[in-house]
């Protein structure tokens, strides 16, 4: 199957009772129109006669989106399809430029930068009032995601993952979609052997797009299949349809573990945290000025197979968290199930934590975070 290029999209909803998807040329709904008291009204702008035309019978008119410019999908999370919604609030001023933007609620500052550097470009025809130009003022609500429904292959640091087939039980109209999907965490042991794998494996979707009867068809090590099954547990798709209804599908996929696409240096360290060499890689906990903290967190979901509990899994998944809170190294402590291990070692490195301080200072700390689920 040939490969399709991982983009990434923007939905743009202006916040009021009703709220709608806006598109290009479209009339923002329920805008605050203010004059300003400090600048004087410019005169309506040229352009060709049907515009002229247009803004002599218009005497208030909202603002509207003329050109918009998709964000750029945070390449930490390429692959996993996590979204994220950011509200901002702007003035759309007399030259149809947004100015004056506040991030009033985002989950994560790599959303606020990609939508904040889409918005910047973006282009807006100026409300009027009286007749005039005016500023005004507007909300709007930026969903920034993937866009990988039908790719058949994706890379990131430390693997690759390509959709070998996928099989229909009868006839359809609409292609299954993956619209969710987690990346495998890489197994401690192998990563810091710096060795490769693969595994194959297949699985059906459900109607409600959640995958069942995962098959591991080949694997180069029980670990590195162990990995990919908990990663694909927490995979969504949305189903092939026929006539609106959904239509079982199987999918197969093949899963590369490949340490030479990770960094040197995080290599290196899981080499010496694997001999117990670390001495001069982190700041023992016991004095540090404050400890990180958690920012973002995420749940992991258990896999099909997983031995069942009595009550809620408890996981300890060892992580080394750098000075700007980046998770890297995370290893599964103790001996919980092997697919309940993994699920939550899958989940840690989308997590985000404020950093350790010493002295002042963000520092490297090694720790143990406990997860129960």
């Amino acid at each position: 199957m040939c490969a399709s290029v991982v983009g990434a999209y923007v939905s743009v909803v202006v916040v009021s009772a009703q709220e709608r998807v806006i598109r290009a040329g479209d009339v923002l709904p329920g805008i605050v129109v203010e004059e300003s008291d400090k600048d004087p009204d410019l005169e309506v702008i040229d352009g060709n006669p049907a515009d002229r035309d247009e803004n002599r019978r218009a005497v208030n008119r909202p603002p509207r989106v003329l050109k918009t410019v998709a964000s750029e999908y945070p390449e930490e999370l390429r692959g996993s399809g996590v979204t994220g919604e950011v509200l901002v609030s702007l003035m759309v001023d007399r030259l149809g430029r947004p100015s004056h933007i506040r991030v009033d609620q985002s989950p994560d500052e790599l959303f606020t930068d990609s939508a904040l550097t889409s918005l910047a470009q973006w282009e807006f025809l100026p409300a009027l009032r009286n007749g005039r130009l005016t500023n005004s003022r507007v909300r709007v609500s930026i969903a920034v995601g993937e866009e990988m429904g039908d790719s058949t292959y994706f890379r990131y640091p430390g693997g690759r993952i390509v959709l070998e087939g996928v099989t229909y039980a009868g006839r359809h109209e609409h292609e299954i979609k993956r619209v969710y999907g987690l990346r495998p965490v890489y197994p401690f042991a192998m990563l810091a052997d710096a060795k490769p794998g693969e595994v194959v494996l297949e699985f059906s979707v459900h109607s409600d797009g959640r995958p069942y009867d995962m098959q591991v068809v080949e694997a180069t090590h029980r670990d590195f299949a162990l990995a990919a099954r908990a990663a694909m547990a927490h995979w969504r798709y949305s189903p092939a349809l026929q006539e609106g209804n959904a239509v079982a599908a199987r999918l197969r996929y093949r899963v590369s573990f490949l340490p030479d696409q990770l960094r040197p240096d995080v290599l290196e360290l899981a080499r010496r945290i694997q001999a117990g060499t670390t001495e001069e890689d982190f700041v023992p906990t016991k004095v540090l000025d404050s400890a990180p903290k958690v920012l973002r967190s995420m749940m992991p979901v258990l896999p099909e197979g997983a031995a069942p509990s009595e009550g809620r899994n408890r996981v300890t998944v060892g992580i080394v968290i750098t000075p700007s809170g980046e998770v890297l190294l995370p290893r599964i402590e103790g001996n919980p199930d092997p697919l309940v291990g993994y699920a939550a070692a899958t989940v840690v490195p989308y997590w985000k934590f404020s950093p350790a301080y010493r002295r002042g200072g963000p520092v490297q700390v090694n720790v143990s975070l406990p997860i129960t689920f």
